[in-house]
């Protein structure tokens, strides 16, 4: 599996995020914004009718991983998953 991380740096990107409409005035002033996506046919392959279940543990694991590394650095985390999913596949 391939992971990587897209920055959105440029105030479209930013407005992008402020039209979806789960984002409220609180979320817009966090420092970091992290969308995790999926391409499932790239697990499917291997994993067939199972590919959503492992690709929700997976996500479970990095979403542990980073409240944990927030913690230990004493910053703070919230977990969003109410989100427009076509507005996100555009930003994104």
């Amino acid at each position: 599996m391939k992971y990587n991380f897209d920055e959105i740096i440029d105030r479209q990107g930013t407005n992008a995020l402020m039209r979806m409409d789960f984002v409220t005035t609180f979320f817009m002033q966090t420092i970091q914004c992290i969308f995790y996506s999926a391409v499932p046919y790239r697990s499917e392959w291997r994993y067939g009718t199972d590919a959503h279940k492992v690709m929700l543990i997976d996500v479970g694991h990095v979403v542990q991983n980073l409240y944990l590394s927030s913690h230990a650095i004493g910053c703070g985390t919230c977990a969003v998953a109410a989100f427009d999913q076509a507005k996100a596949d555009r930003l994104l």
